[in-house]
């Protein structure tokens, strides 16, 4: 698999929080067409999201510890069909 970063190849789908400047992604998966990660939103906190690479389909997964408190989704792997992860909730 060959993987290619360019700036002009490089977009963002979705503003998870207007305002604020950065939003890092925690961790990445690819599940067929769709690439699975954590990161955080302001209303969520640290949650597992879902991408097609289109805003539209640009979404959250669950809001696994309901409300603003952290999920903090972690080490996403893809296993055939399956999508396993970490959650570290206080």
């Amino acid at each position: 698999m060959e993987e290619r970063r360019t700036e002009s190849g490089t977009v963002r789908v979705k503003d998870f929080d207007p305002g604020w400047p950065i939003r890092s992604t925690i961790d990445l998966a690819v599940l067929g067409d769709t690439v699975y990660f954590g990161v955080s939103h302001g209303g969520y906190g640290i949650e597992l999201w879902r991408s097609d690479g289109t805003e539209a389909g640009t979404v959250l997964v669950k809001d696994i510890n309901s409300g603003p408190a952290d999920s903090n989704v972690r080490i996403l792997a893809a296993v055939g069909e399956n999508l396993f992860f970490l959650l570290q909730m206080d």
